[in-house]
């Protein structure tokens, strides 16, 4: 996509709860009796429901393996359950195994029909699953696997939407993990380790459209760095941009402020465009001109400090600054900072960093913003969310 539009993403000011769509909502059918299950899916006119034991247990909510069976309490009043070309009756039993050979077809006229069981699990509640027929059913959605790096003690936050994924979706998580507690808010997930936790951990997660339809499992990998001198800012606890603070300091890149016993990250602080362009080939593991640059070359040389012309002359070397002025000392905008970023990584370097900020926002890439908050300026704390997958890039 426009990577203009999806690097514009990135500093929304509505967080994880804002809806994905306004005027699109996930609706699930209600029941009148509170502890009975009720779900929905649907199928395109003339296909047939394919369903399954581990399907059941997502949208029951049990972990793999749960679901033992279910025993049918009441049959579609439009459509059939078949299971191997046989029709089922009210109360058939059937084991996981044949869960998995289980269809749903519905009638010639059947718009929404459905069949309700009693499930072979720990909460044998009543359940009911609904599936609707439609003319115009879009593709199911598709969940990605996705990689965190956190450090022990320090939550992190990921925004499961592929860049392909345009229709309403809400996140659910269908396996837990051991290390740790992920959450959802249907439209992003947070994870939490254990208290002194490291190493790897990983759980799972499904995506699920407006009209109940599931994606494949997609699993969550997180790695646990241990923080050996627990080191954390005193204004970043809790923040979505934590462990990439931490991260980026810990490797040098963009460091805070002691004052007293405490440390200060300055999230909100805006970022120069000097400033900026230093991260950026700390971050590529490039130093700057060993010796002393009087002559950058630039047309505003006259102008410029010192300090920033040995930095300035190995960024016009690596063509991350092609312009003929530059003025380090001005705020950086996010357009601006987008294309730094493209002069300075190859382009799986350039979607890692923009996703990792978005995830971070609790953003997916179909949100977009309107085009003058491209003209938005960049803060330390989007700073290093936009580094912070760039670890292997860092210098030792």
């Amino acid at each position: 996509m426009n990577l203009k539009l999806f690097f514009s993403l990135i500093l929304s000011c509505s967080l994880l709860s804002v809806s994905l769509y306004a005027d699109a909502t996930i609706v699930q059918p209600v029941s009148a009796d509170p502890s009975e299950k009720m779900f929905q899916m649907s199928v395109a006119k003339g296909e047939v429901a394919e369903l399954s034991a581990r399907q059941l247990e997502i949208r029951l909510g049990l972990e793999d393996g749960d679901l033992a069976g279910i025993t049918i309490t009441s049959l579609p009043k439009s459509g059939s359950l078949i299971l191997d070309g046989a029709r089922l009756s009210e109360f058939s039993r059937l084991t996981r195994e044949e869960l998995d050979r289980l269809c749903f077809v519905p009638g010639e006229s059947a718009v929404r029909s459905g069949f309700s069981f009693l499930p072979d699990c720990a909460d044998r509640s009543a359940a009911t699953l609904y599936v609707c027929v439609t003319d115009d059913l879009p593709s199911p959605p598709q969940a990605e696997d996705i990689c965190l790096i956190t450090w022990s003690d320090v939550g992190i936050q990921a925004c499961p939407f592929p860049d392909s994924q345009i229709q309403p979706a809400f996140v659910h998580i269908t396996r837990s993990p051991q290390k740790g507690v992920a959450q959802t808010d249907g439209q992003s997930i947070s994870y939490l380790p254990f208290r002194k936790a490291v190493g790897e951990d990983c759980f799972s997660y499904v995506l699920v459209d407006a009209f109940g339809n599931l994606s494949d499992e997609a699993t969550v990998t997180v790695t646990i760095q241990e923080n050996k001198n627990h080191f954390s800012f005193s204004d970043m606890a809790g923040h979505a941009e934590e462990a990439a603070a931490i991260t980026l300091h810990q490797s040098g890149i963009l460091c805070g402020e002691k004052i007293g016993d405490a440390w200060y990250f300055h999230p909100d602080s805006v970022m120069t465009r000097g400033q900026f362009l230093i991260c950026l080939l700390a971050a590529k593991g490039v130093s700057p001109a060993d010796q002393a640059v009087i002559q950058t070359g630039l047309a505003n040389d006259r102008d410029l400090p010192l300090w920033i012309k040995p930095y300035l002359q190995t960024a016009i070397r690596q063509k991350i600054i092609t312009e003929t002025v530059f003025f380090p000392g001005e705020p950086v905008s996010v357009l601006e900072a987008e294309e730094l970023l493209r002069r300075s990584f190859d382009p799986s370097w350039k979607k890692a960093a923009f996703s990792s900020l978005m995830t971070a926002l609790g953003r997916s890439s179909f949100q977009a913003l309107s085009p003058d908050q491209a003209d938005t300026f960049l803060t330390r704390a989007d700073c290093a969310v936009l580094l912070s997958k760039m670890t292997n890039n860092f210098p030792s």
